[in-house]
């Protein structure tokens, strides 16, 4: 998954600017059904290798996954190292970006002998289908019309610059709608 997702779909039409530079367009044309995907952490592990197993997707049930709109997808074939490897270096850069192509020779290396190592059927294995995307709701429920009547009071204000300033984080919102203090708490500030 790659975001940003909520620009919609991305088309060869589209321009690399609404999506916030090239990594969505590159990820959804450049990537092929059997390249090797490499899974990072920090800038010199890697803890999976992983297939292309399909074409790109606009999947919108990927549109927060820990607060990242991530709709971009593409199905791969992951097998995780038994425990993650640390080159002797910085691989991947002093500043890797989200998704890119690879061209270090320890790391070509290593993918290469990854694959054409024992076991093998993970490369083959059938990729689980996706599951259903729930349709919008036609109805707020009754237990929650409270709360999306306040959203929908507060989010105007809160766009009100003078009044508000900036507006503010997603964490922010989340802790007014989703964690009230009970009556008569207090709370230090």
């Amino acid at each position: 998954m790659i975001g940003p997702g909520d620009a919609g779909r991305w088309t060869p039409d589209r321009d690399d600017n609404e999506f916030e530079g090239s990594f969505v367009r590159r990820f959804a044309s450049e990537n092929a059904d059997g390249d090797v995907v490499l899974l990072r952490t920090g800038l010199a592990t890697i803890a999976a290798v992983g297939l292309v197993a399909g074409d790109y997707l606009y999947v919108n049930a990927f549109d927060d996954v820990n607060g990242w709109d991530l709709q971009h997808a593409r199905r791969v074939r992951w097998c995780r190292l038994a425990e993650p490897h640390t080159f002797a270096s910085s691989a991947f850069g002093a500043n890797p970006p989200r998704c890119s192509r690879v061209w270090g020779q320890d790391l070509v290396d290593f993918a290469e002998r990854f694959l054409n190592s024992p076991p093998t059927n993970w490369q083959t294995a059938p990729v689980p289908k996706l599951p259903v995307e729930e349709p919008p709701l036609e109805h707020v429920p009754d237990a929650m019309q409270g709360i999306v009547a306040l959203a929908a009071d507060l989010v105007p204000l809160f766009q009100h610059a003078q009044s508000f300033g900036e507006p503010p984080s997603e964490d922010e919102l989340i802790t007014h709608f989703v964690v009230p203090f009970p009556a008569g708490a207090r709370v230090a500030t």
